[in-house]
């Protein structure tokens, strides 16, 4: 099963990351693994516990929709899991 990478950065705006969920419901129903990733850069990186709540958000927002998570990885750099 291929597997398809979305991208996101943490000061992704609303409009933008509306696009990005309807990537990946496309990306579900032809029956892809997705590989979710926020990107965190530069000064963002101090503020981290923000942009966690704002990617444990969008992921609670893809579960309402079907979606299931794999264990989320956190590193200074990046919020990462595996939808299916």
């Amino acid at each position: 099963m291929p597997v398809k990478t979305i991208k996101i950065n943490a000061n992704i705006s609303q409009h933008d990351l509306n696009i990005k969920i309807k990537k990946i419901q496309k990306f579900k129903e032809k029956k892809y693994k997705i590989h979710f990733q926020m990107i965190l850069k530069g000064r963002i990186k101090t503020k981290k516990e923000i942009y966690q709540e704002k990617f444990f958000n969008t992921l609670k927002e893809l579960n309402s929709l079907g979606l299931k998570n794999s264990e989320v990885k956190i590193t200074n750099s990046f919020f990462s899991t595996n939808l299916f």
